[in-house]
């Protein structure tokens, strides 16, 4: 196992993702694991800066973050005039298109800033982070602002199918030119603290703000 070669002092995962082999896991180096990953990233840090004797500087991180987010939706709202704006998840895959939930990790991210969500990424379910989506149902990504993700080489997606249908061409946020694509890594793989602060500043820059100082 490739893990042990690493010779660990520490393992850290998820029930969700390693649940079958903690025993071997186990075997290499202490090992800790969270029920899931994604939506209760911040309760996972807590789970994991205790496994690593680190729980003041944890807490100080999250708080910082969650002052800079929080200034951020001010800085947007005073730009909008009140009129928070909507943004939408899109995250084209080698499968179906999804579009991800409030409960999803980017989804807390999204509401710690403020941002509205449409209807069709509301749920505060975590069993439900993401919706399915086909080609022709992309009018429920509707929203002021389109956040997109690609977790796989474009041609082996439906973004080409999504993208020059009418429908995909008819949603505001393409008129408006208001389609931002980000990072993957950032906004789906990341799950922490580090990757919330780099979404911010794909927020402040999508909407045109200054990120405000951590």
């Amino acid at each position: 196992m490739k893990i042990a070669s690493l010779k660990p002092d520490l393992i850290l995962s998820s029930k969700v993702r390693h649940e079958k082999v903690y025993d071997k896991l186990n075997a290499i180096a202490p090992t800790v694991f969270t029920e899931t990953t994604g939506g209760p990233w911040k309760e996972n840090l807590a789970v994991h800066a205790k496994a690593l004797g680190m729980e003041k500087e944890a807490a100080a991180e999250l708080k910082s973050y969650e002052k800079q987010a929080k200034a951020l939706g001010e800085a947007i709202d005073k730009k909008y005039k009140g009129k928070t704006p909507s943004a939408s998840v899109v995250r084209f895959i080698a499968g179906p298109t999804r579009l991800y939930q409030k409960s999803a990790y980017s989804g807390v991210v999204l509401e710690d800033i403020g941002l509205e969500r449409p209807k069709s990424q509301s749920s505060e379910d975590p069993e439900v982070s993401m919706k399915d989506v086909s080609p022709e149902q992309i009018d429920k990504a509707e929203a002021d602002l389109v956040f997109v993700t690609l977790a796989d080489a474009p041609e082996k997606t439906k973004q080409k199918d999504v993208t020059s249908n009418p429908v995909w061409k008819g949603l505001k946020a393409v008129k408006n030119d208001k389609v931002f694509t980000v990072p993957d890594e950032t906004w789906m793989s990341g799950i922490g603290v580090q990757a919330a602060r780099h979404m911010l500043a794909d927020v402040a820059k999508a909407t045109g703000v200054e990120l405000p100082k951590a």
